[in-house]
Formats: C-alpha cells, sequence, structure tokens
C-alpha cells in the first residue's frame, strides 16, 4: 500500500505537518497554487504565555500570485527579529541549542523564494527527527496544471501510485471522495494526537512551531506525535475527532 500526501510548503510547521512524512511514503510539495492567508509565510511561537505569529516578508506581491512564485524581501532584519524572537521564546528550554542551530542551518543558505526556504525548515526539522528517510519527496510544479481542485489532487496521485491519499481535515469541504475512490484510491485523514511536554514559564500548544518541541525533548520530540489516519468515511461521522487534541506525556 503506497500512501501520498500533497502539502503546500510552510515555514518552521507545527508538529502536525511532520505526522505527513511520518504516516506517508509520498510526500508531495504543492506550492504551484495561490499564495493565500495561512501559515505559508508565518508561524506561531509563544512568549511570556502569549501566543504571537512571526512572518516572512514577502516583496513584489501580485493578485493571485502562486505560493512558488512569492519573493523573500531581501534584508536581514526580519531574520534577526526572528532569532530573537525564538531566544526569547525557548532559551530557557533545555535543547535550544538544538532548535536555533536548526534556524540557523536555514539562513546558512542564502534564499529569493518563499518555497525554498520552506522547503528548507521543513527538511531541516525531518532530518533531525529521522523522519525523512524512508519517505520520498515529489513536487506538483508540472503536473495536470490544466487541472484544479479536487480533480488535480487526483490526477497527482494517479501519477504517483497512491493507494491512499492522506490530507488533513480542511479537505473535507472540498474533495470529492467518490471520485478518488472510483480511481482506487482511497482518502485518509489525520486525526491529530499529541503527548503534551512540559514547558518552563510558558503554556503549552500543538500549534507552534516544531522548534519548540524540539527546543523541550530534543529528538524525543518525535515521541510525542501520535495521529493516525481514518477513513473519510469515519472522519465525517467524527469531524470534531479530527482536530489536534494533546494528553500528558507518559514519564
Amino acid at each position: 500500500m503506497t500512501v501520498v500526501t500533497i502539502s503546500q510548503s510552510m515555514y518552521f510547521p507545527w508538529l502536525g505537518h511532520f505526522e505527513l512524512f511520518r504516516l506517508a511514503d509520498v510526500y508531495c510539495h504543492y506550492d504551484d497554487v495561490q499564495l493565500s492567508r495561512g501559515f505559508y509565510n508565518r508561524v506561531q511561537v509563544i512568549t511570556n504565555g502569549v501566543s504571537e505569529l512571526i512572518s516572512v516578508p514577502l516583496t513584489k506581491k501580485k493578485q493571485r500570485q502562486l505560493i512558488s512564485q512569492s519573493l523573500l524581501q531581501i534584508n536581514d532584519t526580519w531574520i534577526s527579529k526572528h532569532r530573537n524572537k525564538l531566544r526569547e521564546s525557548l532559551r530557557k528550554a533545555p535543547f535550544f541549542n538544538c532548535a536555533i542551530e536548526i534556524f540557523n542551518g536555514v539562513y546558512n543558505e542564502s534564499h529569493e523564494l518563499l518555497q525554498n526556504i520552506n522547503r528548507l525548515s521543513i527538511l531541516k526539522i525531518c532530518d533531525f527527527l529521522d523522519l525523512s528517510r524512508s519517505t520520498i519527496t515529489s513536487d506538483s510544479c508540472g503536473m495536470h496544471g490544466n487541472l484544479s481542485g479536487s480533480a488535480r489532487l487526483l490526477a497527482i496521485c494517479k501519477d504517483l501510485g497512491a493507494d491512499v491519499y492522506l490530507t488533513g481535515h480542511g479537505g473535507l469541504n472540498y474533495l470529492d471522495h467518490e471520485s478518488f475512490e472510483k480511481n482506487g484510491v482511497e482518502v485518509h485523514y489525520i486525526k491529530y494526537r499529541f503527548e503534551q511536554y512540559e514547558k518552563l514559564n510558558s503554556i503549552y500548544s500543538p500549534f507552534v512551531t516544531s522548534l519548540d518541541p524540539i527546543a523541550y525533548l530534543g529528538k524525543e520530540a518525535k515521541l510525542t506525535m501520535q495521529s493516525e489516519m481514518i477513513h473519510w468515511r469515519e472522519a465525517l461521522n467524527n469531524i470534531d475527532d479530527l482536530k489536534a487534541k494533546a494528553t500528558k506525556r507518559r514519564s
């Protein structure tokens, strides 16, 4: 059975994004789609018990611009601000150096495009958590650009040899599940589950950047990932159950 997932790249994304790598056989970058409001160029951090966003500034932004066409603002000021915000948020965590080394490793290379910095941030975290060794990475660029939405995702899945298409619960709003099944591809959704970890003078949230659990747990951050795949029919009957939930971490 080959499990394929297709996702837009995101900036140092939350741990849930890496459940796609853990559960899938093939991960396909999906950046030749319109840039919309989301976490493609921003991510949550928690500082002094307050959740806030750090955002990558873009330049020459156009209407209906694709993620793959989005250009970064050319200066180092915002990079320093992001680094300082992470230091403020995570400096007391026992594995802070691991987290900041991942961050610095991304910026040791120069970038012009948002998708490149996002993909490298994902790759660096995957490597640290040993998640990328068995997952094949692909790219949707040039694949069925004449199609859109559910039809394009199905066509990409077929090209990649999918038996199962794995996605987050947003797909419930637009995927043609019956069409996938007629074409021999089952749709499964992630049922997000995480083990909560202890934080110093802060609050726990599963939605913050993955650099947060890495700073507190090091490589054991992977052990907090307890999500599973469920069939779309079950997902439709238990929509609220798909949302991220945390349990107390076992000692």
